[in-house]
């Protein structure tokens, strides 16, 4: 949909002309919404088709809502500058998860969310690339993408990063995240549909499927039409988490993993 994206790297780029490229994109993005995405789980035909909205922020804020017009608000997945939570209308017990940011190497949170909640950003194709770092590649994939190994410093330790880029266009195809060992595969976010957005110059994904495969969750959303730094004053209330009633309250933070 829209206009054709540019081609920002010639043939045989070195690693930091795709960094600079991704960076460049990643700059463009203050903040973006999706009021109009649409959710649904990977293989399963119980859980219904969601609609939803999503919202981030740099650096830190992202949230996620989506229900259904029969039931009702059935997700609520939040960040702010402090913490993060997760609300699911079916969880049994009732219960609200939440979690600072500075508690969460070691904490019980990571058997929810096993990486941090900033990683969403990266998710949604924003991207920054330490253009000093260590790279392995950029490797031709033969399908006209290029591979780029690298480690990712987070408050759990040093994790491993593989990103698939498009050869000529710098698009975030898909992003691996392994743990500290490099065995383990933590997340994943294909993103092969990508939409140009010729005002801000800007590439991102138009369906992003996110994969935790430790705990078994995953999600795909297709963002619908993404509007690009245009938050409304209120937003600030978007950051502030609910109250749930008649859910607990339990702190991942300092609960016992």
């Amino acid at each position: 949909k829209g206009p054709a994206a540019p081609e920002l790297l010639g043939q045989g780029a070195e690693v930091q002309q795709i960094a600079a490229a991704i960076n460049q994109n990643t700059a463009r993005v203050q903040s973006l919404s999706a009021p109009a995405a649409t959710i649904t789980i990977p293989g399963t035909s119980l859980v219904p088709s969601l609609r939803g909205k999503i919202a981030l922020e740099r650096p830190m804020r992202f949230r996620l809502t989506a229900g259904t017009g029969l039931t009702g608000q059935e997700v609520d997945l939040g960040s702010n500058d402090e913490r993060f939570w997760l609300w699911l209308r079916r969880n049994q017990p009732p219960a609200v998860y939440v979690c600072r940011h500075d508690q969460f190497a070691g904490s019980a949170a990571s058997q929810v969310m096993p990486i941090e909640p900033r990683w969403l950003h990266s998710a949604m194709g924003l991207v920054d690339l330490d253009p000093t770092a260590v790279y392995q590649g950029p490797t031709p994939r033969g399908d006209g993408s290029l591979e780029l190994r690298s480690y990712l410093p987070s408050a759990a330790g040093t994790l491993h990063r593989v990103l698939v880029v498009a050869a000529a266009r710098a698009w975030l195809l898909e992003q691996h995240v392994y743990d500290a060992s490099g065995n383990t595969l933590i997340a994943r976010a294909p993103a092969p549909a990508q939409r140009f957005y010729q005002l801000q110059q800007v590439s991102l994904p138009q369906s992003v499927t996110i994969r935790l495969p430790t705990v078994q969750m995953a999600m795909t959303i297709d963002v619908g039409q993404l509007q690009l730094n245009t938050m409304a004053a209120e937003g600030s209330q978007l950051w502030t988490m609910p109250p749930f009633a008649g859910y607990q309250q339990v702190d991942l933070g300092t609960a016992p993993a």
